[in-house]
């Protein structure tokens, strides 16, 4: 691979994507260590059902954005992060026509950025992005191959 892609304060060719001024999220994180970091030890266990576990994280800036973070480990190993943008829509007023359209121009955006097509595949796993019309949101997803 050639240089690092950095947009923003994410790396994305390294799949790495910060959570605070000094925290990142990537490949080979652990669960302990994510719980034992400030932003992880005030996570809000999300999932538990072992070997699963997904963690809330408070918001997350860059870019511009807040996004939601919820990150994914199995076995305590670091296996998805995924990142929702912050809204101030409620089931009454969200609009699937527009999230939907946001979403296709965020995965336009990454696609640019990145040079290729998404899903996009590294050494680490993938980036893409997904929009679910159970939660009418989009995200932006790195999954990880948990090495």
């Amino acid at each position: 691979m050639g240089g690092t892609i950095t947009v923003g304060a994410m790396t994305l060719e390294a799949g790495i994507v910060p959570i605070s001024a000094t925290e990142r999220i990537g490949p080979g994180l652990t669960e302990a260590a994510f719980r034992a970091s400030p932003r992880g030890a005030g996570a809000r266990e999300f999932v538990r059902n072992d070997p699963h576990r997904s963690y809330l994280l408070k918001p997350v800036s860059f870019e511009g954005r807040d996004w939601i973070a919820v990150v994914y480990f199995t076995d305590g190993r670091l296996m998805r992060a995924s990142l929702s943008r912050i809204t101030d829509r409620t089931w009454l007023t969200v609009d699937p026509e527009y999230e939907q359209q946001w979403t296709a121009a965020l995965k336009a955006e990454m696609e640019t950025r990145l040079q290729r097509p998404l899903p996009a595949t590294f050494p680490w796993g993938e980036i893409d992005v997904e929009y679910d019309q159970r939660s009418i949101s989009g995200y932006l997803i790195f999954s990880y191959f948990g090495r």
